[in-house]
């Protein structure tokens, strides 16, 4: 069967218009911009209030395209400590990373995701 995943911004949780989908829909990619890190586990808590049953995976840019640099390499940390825990308790089943055009410029976010995942 196939699998069906939707990209869903946590700008847009609070919109009705996923309630028609939610039933066809078997995966949520749950994105956000840098100043959402610091609330992820509320924004996946909601993303559950939302899609009910549904497997979430949480996505993670490397670069703030907004502000046209890299994403502050203790915001990654705080996102990917804070993944790691969900998905240890069970809350979110993966995460994706963006993107590979960032491996030659931001390097040392990309060292440290690359460490952190090896490590885990």
């Amino acid at each position: 069967l196939p699998i069906l995943w939707i990209v869903v911004y946590v700008t847009q949780l609070d919109q009705d218009y996923w309630q028609p989908f939610v039933p066809f829909v078997d995966v949520i990619s749950l994105w956000m911009g840098v100043d959402d890190i610091p609330r992820l586990e509320q924004h996946v808590d909601r993303c559950h209030e939302v899609f009910p049953g549904k497997q979430i995976s949480v996505g993670s840019y490397i670069r703030d395209y907004r502000a046209m640099r890299a994403n502050p390499l203790d915001k990654i940390e705080l996102q990917y400590e804070t993944m790691l825990r969900l998905w240890q308790q069970g809350r979110i089943d993966g995460y994706n990373v963006l993107s590979a055009c960032e491996l030659d410029i931001a390097t040392a976010e990309c060292e440290w995701i690359r460490d952190f995942i090896a490590a885990h």
